[in-house]
């Protein structure tokens, strides 16, 4: 790889959930300077109050939170392909596959590559594969989490008068504020306000399947722990892995999911669909379009110590949410 030469400032969190990454305020400590007076002598004796003009208030501008998009995000720089790219580390060895409908930081670039953060990892794009672009995120923490369902407004002011996209699937979404008639809200392509009727909430640990980007999220409360590729059902068959939300039911280790398939651990959520280790996998063959023609049975197969976690913060009863 050739040298780097132009540096970038580098943002808190990510991830991946990506992703779904998130930023944070730093606040400035002020020091108030003490100035010490003498006490003022008044010699000439004080009249009645009642003949000493009384101060007229001033009555001071109400303060009014600033509820603008902008003063809730940041613009962050991510590297966008239109076809499947590989990810490469330091040895020129493939880590990893950059698809069309997911976005990663950009850390730095040279003449022929762009460096970028794959799930926590160093990772090299070739320029002629990829474009950069700029996205939109919180820079505040998370207050709760849900979901919105089929044709969903998202607007960019809280007064919702704009609307300028819709959600047009199921749809994840973190939430960053509430406000008397809405939320303000941040998915995977969007930051913006949503009317709190088209929102359900959800408590409690959750983990997110995303099919199109081959991605799963963990949250821990309103806290995103893990995120990892995986690989789904294949596409476009019966064994494609269902979109909805799902609870999970039962948790098994040291499995035969189906025979000479033998798994560590598996966290089912959906009749026989799970979330499990994958043996048989190597690192590259986690996300990119692994899934359109050598996908799963219909579970979630996750990176042994990702699926190894994710198995022991979830728990009967919890929920999993698996979007398009």
């Amino acid at each position: 790889m050739k040298k780097l030469f132009k540096k970038k400032l580098l943002l808190s969190g990510l991830l991946a959930s990506f992703i779904f990454i998130g930023g944070c305020e730093v606040k400035q400590d002020v020091t108030s300077e003490i100035i010490e007076t003498k006490p003022i002598i008044i010699e000439e004796p004080i009249e009645e109050e009642s003949n000493i003009e009384k101060e007229t208030n001033i009555e001071e501008t109400p303060y009014v939170e600033d509820n603008s998009l902008e003063y809730n995000t940041t613009d962050i720089d991510v590297i966008k392909t239109n076809n499947k790219t590989p990810i490469k580390n330091s040895n020129n060895e493939i880590i990893g596959y950059l698809t069309p409908n997911h976005d990663y930081m950009l850390l730095d670039e040279d003449e022929t590559n762009y460096l970028i953060n794959y799930y926590g990892k160093i990772g090299y794009v070739n320029k002629n594969n990829t474009y950069q672009s700029t996205k939109k995120i919180m820079n505040t923490e998370m207050i709760d989490k849900g979901y919105v369902r089929y044709e969903t407004p998202i607007y960019d002011n809280y007064e919702l008068n704009n609307e300028y996209a819709t959600l047009d699937k199921l749809e994840f979404i973190e939430i960053y504020k509430e406000l008397d008639n809405c939320y303000l809200v941040q998915t995977i392509d969007y930051v913006g306000f949503i009317p709190k009727d088209n929102v359900q909430t959800l408590d409690g640990n959750l983990a997110v399947i995303d099919r199109s980007n081959q991605e799963l999220r963990l949250y821990e409360g309103n806290v995103l722990t893990v995120c990892t590729p995986v690989v789904t059902g294949t596409r476009g068959t019966d064994r494609q892995s269902d979109v909805g939300l799902f609870t999970v039911h039962t948790k098994a280790e040291n499995l035969d999911i189906i025979p000479n398939t033998h798994v560590d651990v598996v966290t089912y959520y959906n009749g026989g669909e799970g979330i499990h280790d994958a043996y048989w996998r190597k690192t590259p063959d986690f996300g990119g379009d692994t899934y359109i023609g050598n996908g799963s049975h219909g579970c979630i197969n996750t990176p042994h110590d990702e699926a190894v976690y994710v198995y022991k913060v979830l728990q009967k009863g919890e929920k999993v949410l698996v979007k398009e």
